[in-house]
């Protein structure tokens, strides 16, 4: 991979992984309106790798509450900060059981231009008219199991490339009447055991390879990620304290139209 693609396919993965505009599509699609090579199983696991870094680095606090709250849990006291992780799990469990029967029959069929740009669309007005028009009463510290698992089946739905799997979740804590950080807080949570889990798939996919190794560039885009996605984080957790999401809406519809138009047209 020649160097600008790199940082350019890197710089796009830091920024779009937890903003609720999908990164797949991006990553499927800016290579081929360029005609680029493919980006390869090793690129994917370094930016995997810097992704997920960022989100560990930007809630390490919230992340160590958890972790003692499990150690409480574990010594018999209760400690409500335990619950947080329950439903992280809960919501987690159904994209880990789609993902396992179904993650390469959705490679085949379901990452066409012309689907991502109709997806890319959809998903964008649902986010919009369900944060316009929903409740906003609940806090993630009240949320009950059945409402992680609700969240956890819609996540699922992220495995189409355009859907967004940040933007789905954020979507459906809205419609079930969370406010509008706190949906985005527990949405950047359940993005670490995703994260995790779709890493140690493409590690598995990579060992198979066998000739396949680290090295310079590889560190380059696993830093590169990292610092783009740390501060589209930033970003998103400071625009939601006092925006809403119409920014991102209407984000998604150029982009949907701008694939479409270069789907109909012959250019992907």
């Amino acid at each position: 991979m020649l160097l600008n693609h790199l940082l350019i396919l890197s710089i796009i993965q830091g920024f779009t992984e937890f903003l609720p505009i999908s990164s797949s599509s991006h990553l499927i699609i800016v290579p081929k309106i360029f005609d680029w090579p493919d980006q390869g199983l090793a690129f994917d696991v370094a930016v995997h790798v810097g992704t997920l870094g960022a989100v560990i680095i930007y809630f390490h606090r919230d992340l160590f509450n958890i972790l003692i709250g499990l150690v409480n849990l574990c010594m018999g006291k209760e400690d409500p900060r335990a619950n947080i992780l329950a439903k992280i799990l809960i919501s987690t469990f159904p994209v880990v059981f789609i993902g396992y029967f179904f993650v390469e029959y959705i490679e085949v069929y379901f990452r066409s231009a012309e689907l991502i740009g109709w997806v890319t669309i959809l998903f964008g007005f649902l986010l919009y008219f369900i944060d316009k028009f929903s409740l906003r009463v609940k806090k993630i510290n009240h949320m009950s199991f059945k409402d992680s698992l609700v969240v956890g089946l819609f996540q699922a739905i992220a495995l189409i490339p355009g859907v967004s799997r940040s933007g789905v979740s954020i979507t459906t804590l809205r419609l079930l009447g969370y406010e509008r950080e706190d949906a985005t807080f527990f949405s950047m949570l359940l993005s670490i055991p995703v994260i995790c889990i779709s890493g140690v798939w493409l590690l598995k996919k990579l060992n198979e390879m066998k000739d396949v190794s680290f090295n310079n560039e590889l560190f380059l885009a696993l830093t590169v990620s990292f610092v783009t996605a740390l501060i589209s984080i930033t970003f998103l957790m400071r625009w939601v304290r006092r925006s809403n999401f119409t920014i991102f809406v209407a984000y998604r519809l150029f982009l949907g139209v701008v694939i479409l138009f270069c789907s109909y047209s012959g250019i992907l």
